[in-house]
């Protein structure tokens, strides 16, 4: 940890199914060229699954992991740090569910590429069994809906025109159903990219909503 620096830059990974190891990711070496303080986080087991961590995530929504991340964000809040978040995918849910959380000195939430809606995930996602499996109650878990009426800190988004996995128009819902919400759309970019171009343009974006 950087003390001169006061802001650190929390990574949520997409998944569930998924971690932070030690191979080369050009964003993260972007993150390290722009940020002192940066926090790669891996959700409870998600470098080894345990059976009790996979029974766990079955049917709740994400609620461990939402509650996993928040003790980071709270230990960096009680530091005195001001916290930046960036999700993407599955990780963008999470920080998505973060937004509510208004006590804590979180100055940036970036979404890349999430997801708000559940049941129309359900309807339109290509990912529907993913869906299925780990939210149960659409309506229970969906930030659509859960976080209704609440206080939320503004969000960037940024999503792909042509993502399948996670189709943009329930952010487009969501950017104009909440205040403060702002979205940037990549034309002709899908949920993951494989064009090194794309990539780094992607990337670029992602570094300068995070700023």
């Amino acid at each position: 940890i950087n003390r001169s620096d006061d802001t650190v830059l929390i990574c949520l990974h997409g998944g569930p199914k998924y971690h932070y190891n030690h191979e080369y990711l050009d964003l993260i070496f972007d993150f390290y060229h722009n940020f002192n303080n940066i926090c790669l986080v891996n959700f409870p087991g998600s470098t080894g699954y345990s059976q009790k961590y996979e029974n766990e995530l079955i049917g709740n929504g994400g609620v461990v992991d939402v509650e996993a991340v928040k003790s980071v964000v709270s230990y960096y809040d009680s530091q005195g740090f001001k916290i930046k978040i960036y999700g993407e995918s599955y990780g963008a849910y999470i920080a998505i569910c973060l937004s509510q959380f208004i006590n804590f000195s979180i100055a940036r939430i970036v979404s890349v590429s999430g997801f708000t809606n559940l049941f129309y995930m359900y309807l339109c996602s290509d990912s529907r069994n993913l869906i299925e499996k780990y939210f149960s109650d659409y309506r229970k878990f969906s930030p659509e809906k859960n976080l209704a009426m609440k206080e939320l800190l503004p969000i960037r988004f940024l999503h792909g025109s042509e993502d399948k996995t996670c189709p943009i128009a329930q952010i487009n819902y969501f950017v104009k159903k909440y205040e403060g919400m702002h979205l940037t759309v990549l034309d002709g970019f899908s949920h993951y990219e494989v064009d090194i171009k794309k990539e780094k343009i992607r990337n670029k974006r992602i570094v300068r909503l995070l700023k």
